[in-house]
């Protein structure tokens, strides 16, 4: 006999950062050139599932933190600029199934919120009706809104400025 509640959690921290220096020595002075980028990720997610007679009650919740901080600095003549991106992102969903023999439904909602430049906030319905026939077949019906977000990989840009002693440049590797 299984359980009425199950619960599920999880926490992922992740950190890396490198720092790239060139260093030129010439006859009447040196120049130091340095690039610095780090990226942090946070995030913390809970879910479960309530049996409740014939259905079942989903709900969950997550959180998570990306900064990514870059800089770059020439020493000789004190050149610095530096970018930072940051997002808070929170998400909930609350979600109801039923399954009998030949069919299967679930109904639910999905809240997410954004704390960035734009600051959003939206709820998303979703809605999935199955049906499965006694010779294998089967037929679904589904609907679902969720707001599409960059990978980590589009928004990590790597951006490194051209080490060159007269021209400053950034270049996308």
């Amino acid at each position: 006999n299984l359980p009425a509640l199950s619960l599920r959690m999880g926490f992922n921290y992740y950190h890396d950062g490198m720092t790239i220096s060139n260093i030129e020595h010439g006859l009447n002075q040196h120049k130091h050139q340095q690039n610095q980028a780090s990226n942090t990720l946070k995030a913390v997610m809970a879910e479960g599932e309530y049996r409740l007679a014939k259905g079942q009650i989903s709900f969950g919740a997550e959180y998570s933190h990306t900064l990514r901080e870059e800089a770059f600095l020439r020493y000789d003549d004190m050149l610095r600029s530096w970018r930072t991106r940051k997002q808070n992102r929170v998400n909930a969903l609350l979600a109801y199934s039923h399954q009998a023999t030949c069919w299967n439904a679930e109904a639910g909602l999905r809240f997410e919120h954004t704390d960035d430049y734009y600051g959003r906030s939206r709820l998303f319905p979703f809605l999935n009706i199955g049906m499965s026939g006694q010779s294998r077949r089967q037929l679904s019906l589904s609907y679902a809104m969720h707001s599409a977000m960059p990978t980590y990989a589009q928004t990590n840009s790597y951006m490194h400025h051209d080490i060159h002693p007269d021209i400053v440049s950034t270049a996308k590797v």
